[in-house]
């Protein structure tokens, strides 16, 4: 038995390594001295070729194929092959085998190492946490003990060890996918950071998702965790003691977490495990005086309605909408009455309570929000009842309408008044002619003659959208293009209708293929299923308005049209519902709608001749506009500035 020698030309520009070489070689057995000889040579041969360049392409081509070939026989275990090999090639696959596998095990403790603390430096430790996710992902057992590994992490003394251990945890366990390790997520979510539980919190959801049988194992651990951390911050919240400002600080990124996770459960635990944890803490974070929070908040609420029953949900929307209307934060009461349109199957709900109310806790939201002093706020209660209108009909909303505006007009605060001419000009398109000529016209036949100047200018502008549009169905009647109109309205809905279902089959078919070994999604309904997909693909800054983008969605579901160009199609209506085909009713062409059309037309010429004798400058001006049909120009230029401003005023 003789041991081979290493060729000096293997090793480029190292020195004093002949123990390593012996170490490579040691169990090569050569049986034939002469063939053992030859083999060397030919071995030799092949490496001062690839170190001395001395090849032409075509030989370093095959020596290429020939070393791939081997690799790939390792790889594929393909054993069969391996005992065809030549004597040549069973040499060099052995000792390329022995090499390789040397330097694995060496590479192995050296990363090893990494994750214990240099001189009492975090650095290579979060480093080498940060970089575990790709380690395993190329060999899952290139890291030895990996639960060991982890558990001491979680233990470290540096809490951005722990925080970057949490912020890569699921990547960490989409590789190993092992319910065993849920210890190491209980020993995070318990960390005493907050920090860290908060970077953890933010990816429970994600977790659970993976892990479908520790779901309620995790949830009953840590639920006494979570309540106290909405306890803790509650009570901060509500202590005005200047020391505890900077515990407050540091505990805002754990608040937002927490609400995060409440919004984002619910897509993930089954209706019985909803109910029993989330619920309570959804009950008990409502509480907080965050607005951001709260208003966030409203995702969760929203999911909730779809779980539990109608006496339930009152028990606990009409308390937070009284406490939030009562709020001296506008921008908390806007985003109540952004929200409130999504909330229509509990308003609106067919039961004996509210018919006999006739929906009244719906109503006297919008007569409160009407009548708020922040322009923003008015302004977005006129924009959610367009939304409602327009997904359902007029006659379901005519009572409520008609009261909000008879309400308007009769104020003592004139900004009311004004605000009751904004609401015609927003909703004027939903009216039928009949209540136009009997109703709207006897509201600016009384505000003509108000003593304000600012609500007669008002007037102008009222009568300005009232006329163009009204001149727009008496044209379509004139044409009697009332079918070609519809067929072009259906054609959309239908398009834009088959659009989302084949959207939402694409999304099913994405979430099914990330997850086909996953059946932790199996009792969800299709609409969950859209918000887990929405959710995950929209990551927004937690610090702002999350509530925005989660319900923007939804919006866009009803639209029509998205970004809709007001000058192109300022007369369609802007719903995939086929009720709102309702709303061209009165571009029928039949003698009602001519006649109504006409006398609408010559009421507002009569009033604009009556202001046009005003003897206010701005009226007068405004008037001789609009009789000029240049009025147009002003009416945008407002438009601009409203849209510009409406944050802020």
């Amino acid at each position: 038995m003789t041991e081979g020698k290493m060729d000096p030309h293997f090793c480029i520009q190292e020195k004093g390594n002949k123990d390593i070489d012996i170490e490579i070689y040691k169990n090569v057995d050569i049986h034939d001295e002469e063939n053992k000889s030859e083999d060397d040579k030919n071995y030799n041969r092949q490496i001062n070729i690839i170190v001395n360049h001395k090849t032409n392409d075509k030989e370093q081509k095959q020596l290429e194929i020939e070393s791939n070939n081997i690799i790939n026989i390792i790889q594929n275990k393909n054993y069969d092959k391996i005992y065809n090999l030549s004597k040549d090639e069973k040499y060099t696959l052995i000792k390329e085998k022995e090499f390789i596998n040397k330097i694995w095990e060496k590479s192995q403790e050296i990363y090893y190492k990494f994750f214990s603390s240099i001189n009492g430096l975090d650095e290579v430790q979060i480093s080498a946490v940060s970089i575990l996710h790709e380690i395993l992902n190329n060999d899952i057992n290139f890291v030895k003990n990996i639960k060991d590994l982890l558990t001491n992490i979680c233990n470290d003394d540096s809490w951005r060890v722990r925080a970057e251990l949490a912020k890569n945890i699921y990547n960490i366990w989409k590789i190993i996918k092992n319910e065993d390790f849920s210890l190491i997520i209980l020993l995070l979510l318990k960390d005493l950071d907050n920090h860290v539980r908060s970077i953890i919190l933010n990816n429970l959801h994600k977790i659970l998702f993976l892990c479908s049988n520790m779901k309620m194992n995790i949830m009953e651990e840590i639920f006494d965790d979570l309540k106290r951390d909405i306890d803790n911050n509650n009570n901060n919240n509500n202590n005005n003691n200047h020391n505890n400002n900077n515990y407050n600080n540091n505990n805002v990124h754990l608040r937002i977490s927490l609400c995060e996770l409440l919004c984002s459960l619910p897509d993930i635990l089954d209706k019985n495990l909803f109910i029993e944890y989330i619920l309570p803490l959804f009950l008990l974070f409502i509480r907080i005086e965050e607005t951001n929070l709260k208003s966030d908040l409203f995702i969760c609420l929203h999911k909730i309605s779809r779980l539990i029953s109608f006496f339930d949900m009152k028990q606990i929307i009409i308390p937070l909408c009284n406490e939030i209307i009562k709020n001296k934060n506008w921008r908390l009461r806007y985003s109540m009455y952004y929200c409130l349109k999504f909330f229509d199957h509990y308003f609106f709900f067919q039961n004996k309570e509210n018919i006999e109310s006739k929906f009244l806790d719906f109503w006297n939201y919008i007569y409160i929000g009407s009548k708020d002093l922040v322009y923003s706020i008015r302004m977005q209660v006129v924009e959610t009842l367009e939304f409602l209108l327009r997904n359902k009909n007029f006659s379901f909303f005519k009572t409520g309408i008609t009261y909000l505006l008879n309400n308007l007009k009769q104020s003592n605060n004139y900004i009311f008044r004004i605000t009751c001419l904004q609401y015609i000009s927003k909703l004027i398109i939903y009216f039928p002619l009949e209540y136009i000529q009997h109703n709207i016209l006897y509201i600016l036949d009384d505000l003509c003659k108000d003593k304000i100047s600012n609500i007669r200018f008002n007037i102008i502008k009222t009568i300005y959208y009232i006329q163009t549009y009204v001149q727009h169905v008496l044209l379509v009647i004139n044409n009697n293009s009332y079918d070609e109109i519809i067929n072009k309205i259906t054609n959309m809905i239908h398009d834009k209708n088959q659009k989302y279902m084949e959207n939402n089959e694409n999304k099913e078919n994405i979430i099914n293929k990330e997850n086909k070994h996953n059946h932790t999604y199996s009792h969800l309904s299709k609409d969950q299923n859209e918000n887990i997909y929405y959710k995950d693909n929209y990551n927004n800054d937690n610090t702002q308005n999350n509530y925005v983008p989660y319900f923007h969605s939804l919006e866009n579901k009803y639209n029509l049209i998205n970004n809709q160009n007001h000058d192109n199609n300022q007369f369609i209506i802007n719903s995939c519902a086929t009720s709102s085909l309702s709303f061209y009713d009165n571009m029928k062409n039949t003698d009602t709608n001519k006649k109504s059309c006409e006398i609408i037309l010559y009421f507002l010429a009569d009033k604009l001749n009556y202001l046009s004798q005003d003897t206010d400058q701005d009226v007068l001006l405004a008037s001789t506009s609009l009789k000029n049909e240049d009025f147009s120009i002003c009416v945008n230029v407002l438009n601009i500035f409203n849209t510009l401003c409406k944050p802020i005023k």
